[in-house]
């Protein structure tokens, strides 16, 4: 009887040493490199070897609040999923990985530059407490389809450069400005219509748009940069607002000079009305608010 208990006893101390082990391993201290400050743990780098990540909302009983500088860079990575505790995503931090999808903490303030770029992200919607995204942000991820951005104060220098599959783009009231060469290179996108909130479009930010076909400019734009939208071919129209300022940047190379199924949209603005006009720039003059 006694040998019986003994037999039954042994198995279950093993299954337990067993568990024990396998619980230990998979610690996060043990998969990641990180620092401790006053506000949280800051990671640095990863160990470990698992494609799909879930990030520990604390170690050593510290939340987890930043990612830091290329803390994931190139590590091989296919999806990830932040926890709501992290409020920081550093520069290049999950830049160069076959990323296809990643889950964002709700309270995220700052995205870094490069932060995604050359990833392979479907869908992107950036999540509404976010303050800052930094410029090429999702440089050359070329399987990005569609974007949600809320009223983030600007859209930096690059932040979609040559995303070749974006196709449906979404900005929210509030987006005051958009960068230097923000969509340039987006091959597939075919129209955009842009928030009155919007006051400045920067240099090239449509270039090389192939397919865009249609623009509706908004009501508050004051400032188009230069090429903003050279070499879009296949442009058929484009609404000017009344506000827009035809300054040193205007010239034949605005618009693809090439194209000449292009008629300028034009509400109550002369100066734009004489740019087309000498550069001989098919117009429709608006009667009444477009």
């Amino acid at each position: 009887m006694r040998k019986s208990k003994r037999w039954r006893i042994i198995p279950i101390c093993l299954l337990w040493c067993i568990a024990l082990l396998a619980f230990c391993e998979a610690q996060p201290e043990n998969l990641f490199q990180y620092t401790i400050h006053e506000d949280g743990v800051h990671i640095q780098g990863y160990l470990g070897k698992d494609s799909d990540l879930i990030i520990p909302d604390t170690i050593q009983n510290y939340p987890v609040v930043a990612i830091d500088d290329a803390a994931f860079y190139a590590c091989n990575l296919t999806s990830v999923i932040l926890p709501d505790s992290v409020r920081y995503i550093g520069h290049s931090a999950f830049a160069e990985n076959p990323l296809h999808t990643i889950t964002l903490p709700a309270q995220l303030n700052f995205i870094g530059e490069g932060a995604f770029a050359y990833t392979h992200l479907t869908h992107f919607s950036l999540p509404e407490t976010v303050t800052f995204l930094g410029a090429g942000a999702f440089y050359y991820c070329h399987e990005l389809t569609s974007v949600q951005i809320p009223a983030l104060p600007s859209l930096p220098n690059r932040c979609f450069f040559e995303c070749l599959s974006l196709v449906d783009v979404s900005l929210g009231e509030g987006v005051l400005s958009i960068g230097d060469e923000c969509f340039y290179g987006c091959f597939e996108l075919e129209k955009i219509s842009l928030p009155n909130s919007i006051r400045e479009i920067g240099h090239q930010a449509f270039s090389g748009c192939n397919s865009l076909h249609t623009v509706i400019l908004s009501k508050g734009l004051e400032r188009i940069g230069d090429t903003c939208f050279w070499h879009c071919p296949s442009l058929k129209s484009i609404y000017i607002p009344p506000d827009v300022i035809v300054d040193d940047n205007w010239d034949k190379y605005m618009f693809d000079f090439h194209n000449n199924e292009l008629i300028l949209l034009i509400e109550n603005n002369a100066s734009v009305e004489e740019f087309a006009k000498s550069h001989n720039i098919q117009y429709i003059l608006l009667a009444n608010e477009y």
